[in-house]
C-alpha cells in the first residue's frame, strides 16, 4: 500500500524564499535531537512523520512508501512529488537515505562499535539540503516534475542479517506501480554525507555532461573549489531505471559510521554551496 500526505493551505499566501544554509542547518540539528534514526526505531518512525510535516505545503503531494525488510523490520521511503503543469514535462529524481547505520563499527574505539552513530553528516546534511530545496525553488522555473525521494533502509550494507540500499531497492522495483511519475526519471541526483567542510565533495557519475554541468554551475557560483569531477558510478539500486545519475558525495569522509560524526561535522558553507548549486542548476531546467 501507499499512503498520501495531504495538504489544506485554505486563505494562506505562500512564497518563495532563497536557500539558506542556516535553515539548512536547522534542519541538521533538529535530527539529531532526535538520536540516532535507525530503521524500525521509533526515532526513524518520528523522523518519517516530520519529513512529511516539513514537505507538506501547496506544491507537493506527498507519498508515504512503506515495505517489510527480509529481516521483518518495517521500513518507509519518503517522497514528495511537484507536479509541473506540463503532463509531458520531464522528471528529476532527488534523493537521499535518512536512516542511520544500526553500530558505529567503523569508530576507531572497539568499545564504541555496539553504539549507533549520530549521522549529523551520513547523512542528515543530505536530507537537510533536500528539504531546504523543496521550501525555497521555483519549481515551475525548473521545468520538471520533480520527485524528492528520502530512502529508509539503505545504511546498513555488511552488517550481519542486513543489506545497503534496501529502501533504493525496493522503490526502484514499485515505483512503476506506486509512483508512476517518478519511476522513469530523465535523470537521478543523490546526495551523500554533503556537509563536511574538511573535504572536497565528489560530482560522481558516468555521464560526462551531467557532471560538467553540475560543475559549471558551481564554476559560475564561485565555490567549484569545494568539487572535484569524477568520473564513476555510486553503488545504487537505482541502476535499474537505466537513467543517468550523479552523486553529490564525501567519498572520504573520516567519521562515517563513527560516533565522532556529530552536528560540528556538519558546515554552513558546503550546505550552502551544495543547495546553491542544485538551486540554480534545477532553477535553469537543469541543461546537460
Amino acid at each position: 500500500a501507499i499512503g498520501f500526505f495531504g495538504y489544506l493551505g485554505y486563505g494562506l499566501i505562500y512564497t518563495t524564499p532563497s536557500f539558506s544554509s542556516e535553515h539548512a542547518f536547522g534542519y541538521v540539528r533538529q535530527q539529531i535531537d532526535e538520536g540516532p534514526r535507525v530503521t524500525g526505531s521509533e526515532e526513524s518512525l518520528r523522523t518519517s512523520n516530520w519529513l512529511t510535516q516539513e514537505l507538506a505545503g501547496p506544491e507537493w503531494k506527498i507519498f508515504i512508501q512503506p515495505f517489510t525488510l527480509p529481516n521483518g523490520i518495517s521500513a518507509r521511503n519518503i517522497i514528495g512529488v511537484y507536479y509541473n503543469a506540463d503532463p509531458n514535462a520531464p522528471v528529476a529524481l532527488l534523493g537521499a537515505h535518512y536512516d542511520t547505520r544500526l553500530f558505529a563499527d567503523a569508530d576507531s574505539t572497539e568499545a564504541n562499535r555496539d553504539d549507533p552513530p549520530l549521522g549529523a553528516n551520513s547523512n542528515a546534511s543530505s536530507v537537510a539540503v533536500l528539504l531546504e530545496l523543496a521550501r525555497t525553488l521555483e519549481l515551475a522555473q525548473s521545468g520538471h516534475t520533480l520527485c524528492l525521494v528520502f530512502f529508509d533502509a539503505d545504511d546498513n550494507d555488511g552488517i550481519q542479517g542486513w543489506e545497503g540500499w534496501w529502501g533504493s531497492r525496493f522503490f526502484a522495483q514499485s515505483a512503476a506501480d506506486s509512483i508512476p511519475a517518478c519511476a522513469a526519471p530523465r535523470f537521478i541526483a543523490l546526495l551523500d554525507s554533503v556537509g563536511y567542510a574538511g573535504q572536497s565533495l565528489t560530482i560522481l557519475g558516468e555521464d560526462a555532461a551531467l557532471r560538467s554541468s553540475l560543475m559549471q554551475v558551481a564554476s559560475e557560483l564561485e565555490v567549484e573549489s569545494k568539487f572535484r569531477n569524477e568520473q564513476g558510478a555510486w553503488p545504487t539500486p537505482l541502476q535499474t531505471l537505466n537513467v543517468p545519475i550523479v552523486t553529490i558525495a564525501g567519498t572520504t569522509y573520516p567519521y562515517r559510521h563513527t560516533l565522532q560524526d556529530t552536528l560540528d561535522k556538519v558546515s554552513t558553507d558546503n550546505l550552502r554551496a551544495v543547495g546553491k548549486v542544485l538551486e540554480s542548476w534545477l532553477e535553469a531546467g537543469a541543461p546537460f
